[in-house]
């Protein structure tokens, strides 16, 4: 009969005989240090064990050895890291050499990274009217008719018809400002 541990127990086990990068980085993330944010270390998410979890962000950072840069490394790693990403589990990975020579730098991408997802930028007024996407709202056009500014064309349209929008009689105003609107010209 064989003898293997749980995932609860590997994690156990991982968590008593940490590397030295873990052991750096850990005295880091512990207690809410980053973003008031709480971290696991070796977090059992089946069938994998995270090196370092934010179950608030579903955030995950894992560290990189040696062994993760040979070819078997690298394709566990890419499968792991889809399987997490199919999960909404955003992963960030470093290698250990990051850890030891750029503690800083790495401290600096985490706290990034949850401040962005924590406080997402926000999104345009506008994302998207008929099959076109990322507009903002510019004025009206004839008769009320409400223009749309499409930043990736830079062209303006109207919102009920999606098609290309042209008048004199109309005040349009900066795409940065689409909360300002102005009325048709009498």
């Amino acid at each position: 009969m064989q003898n293997r541990l749980t995932l609860a127990q590997f994690a156990r086990q991982l968590r008593a005989n940490q590397t030295n990068c873990e052991q750096l980085i850990w005295q880091k993330l512990r207690s809410r240090q980053i973003a008031n944010l709480k971290f696991r270390r070796q977090f059992p998410y089946p069938p994998y064990v995270l090196d370092f979890y934010c179950v608030e962000l579903k955030l995950a950072i894992e560290l990189d050895g040696g062994q993760h840069y040979e070819t078997a490394g690298l394709i566990h790693d890419q499968r792991r890291t889809l399987f997490l990403e199919r999960q909404g589990i955003e992963v960030m990975r470093f290698s250990n050499l990051e850890v030891m020579q750029q503690m800083e730098d790495v401290l600096e991408q985490i706290t990034r990274m949850a401040t962005n997802k924590k406080c997402p930028p926000p999104n345009p007024p506008e994302t998207s009217v008929g099959p076109l996407t990322l507009r903002a709202v510019r004025g009206f056009g004839r008769a009320g008719v409400r223009v749309v500014f499409d930043l990736q064309t830079g062209c303006n349209f109207c919102s009920n018809t999606a098609t290309p929008f042209k008048s004199r009689n109309t005040t349009l105003i900066s795409p940065l400002c689409p909360s300002m609107f102005t009325s048709p010209k009498n």
